[in-house]
């Protein structure tokens, strides 16, 4: 699955297992983290949605960050989800991931209470500057009430070099398209990446970079089977987007992994 992008390709979000009495269980975990390893993946996100970020405290948090990036050991890519509520507690974590050795971060908005644009900006500005690691910002509306829209994700990106992507959780191919004609057109290295597997198809036809993708916490050698046997491309004035969906039709053909049935 080799990609030109630090972060692009398949980067599954890694499950949080936990033993019954509600520890982290670190010898399930490392076997997760070394077959999907074992199978190319191109990164591994630690701490998202589905490694039940918002239910452990910070010091739990910060025990499966410092575990995570020890036993990976510079194998693959590590993005440890540092988003909360609040900009402190975001801070503190962002900063303990750069200390630890992550080689990302992974930023969702403050859920709960929808705050103003201006704010928002503010929010991800502050945690940007707080860290030299590379940022990708993390866009979930469904559960965070509040959408990361394509302009504001500019604005970002305009100001703060060290965002550098983001991770699209949303169930709208127009959104994708959007995010990359409006972001990754004028930064060519940043990096849209879909949160949910159905778009994988229409993310790399439009130009994106990839998924995290959760189901490649079990099929991901399919996955990226997927992305590498797409054609590479780039968004832009006269470039390879195309609004008729026939004009594309043999780069999704191209992509798609044939497979023999048993």
């Amino acid at each position: 699955m080799q990609q030109t992008q630090p972060f692009s390709g398949i980067i599954p979000p890694v499950s949080t297992i936990f033993t019954a009495d509600g520890a982290l269980d670190k010898a399930g975990t490392a076997a997760l983290i070394d077959s999907m390893i074992d199978a190319g993946v191109n990164g591994l996100f630690f701490l998202g949605s589905g490694g039940e970020f918002s239910q452990l405290n910070t010091e739990e948090r910060k025990a499966i960050a410092e575990f995570a990036v020890a036993h990976v050991d510079r194998r693959v890519p590590v993005l440890i989800g540092t988003g909360g509520t609040n900009a402190r507690e975001t801070i503190e974590l962002s900063q303990h991931a750069q200390q630890v050795g992550a080689d990302g971060i992974v930023v969702i908005n403050p859920y709960y209470w929808k705050v103003s644009e201006a704010n928002l900006i503010r929010y991800f500005e502050q945690v940007a500057d707080s860290v030299t690691l590379p940022v990708i910002l993390y866009n979930f509306p469904a559960l965070t009430g509040q959408d990361l829209t394509p302009q504001l994700v500019k604005t970002l990106v305009d100001s703060r070099r060290n965002i550098v992507g983001i991770k699209d959780t949303i169930d709208s191919v127009a959104h994708l398209r959007s995010m990359i004609l409006t972001v990754k057109a004028a930064h060519p290295d940043f990096v849209v990446l879909c949160g949910y597997d159905d778009h994988l198809f229409n993310t790399l036809l439009l130009g994106g970079d990839g998924a995290i993708s959760a189901s490649g916490n079990f099929c991901p050698a399919d996955f990226g089977e997927t992305v590498a046997g797409f054609p590479r491309r780039r968004p832009g004035p006269g470039g390879a987007v195309s609004s008729d969906p026939a004009a594309n039709s043999a780069d999704v053909s191209a992509g798609c992994p044939v497979r023999e049935r048993d």
